[in-house]
């Protein structure tokens, strides 16, 4: 990405299995686009991993991230971008 990788801001993640690792460091301010512009975060890197981004408590936490379960089965989250306020509804 050509953004640099701050090593002095780690943190030690659990995984599923109890294990413990520790995160290389974070990228701070890294655009995401969900479809109406982008929002900026500060994203952990970790060396392996079976999946490309993982958002948990912290994205929930820092959007207000709200789920909507519909009756068809589907669900939809709706995020708001903590800078600007606005929401987004997304479907899952």
């Amino acid at each position: 990405l050509g953004i640099g990788l701050r090593s002095d801001h780690h943190l030690n993640m659990e995984s599923v299995n109890t294990l413990r690792d520790s995160t290389l460091g974070v990228i701070e301010n890294i655009p995401l686009d969900f479809g109406r512009g982008p929002m900026f975060f500060q994203v952990q890197v970790t060396e392996h991993a079976n999946f490309e981004i993982l958002l948990s408590r912290p994205f929930f936490t820092l959007t207000s991230c709200r789920t909507f379960d519909l009756p068809n089965g589907n669900q939809d989250i709706l995020i708001t971008d903590p800078n600007s306020h606005r929401e987004m509804r997304i479907p899952t």
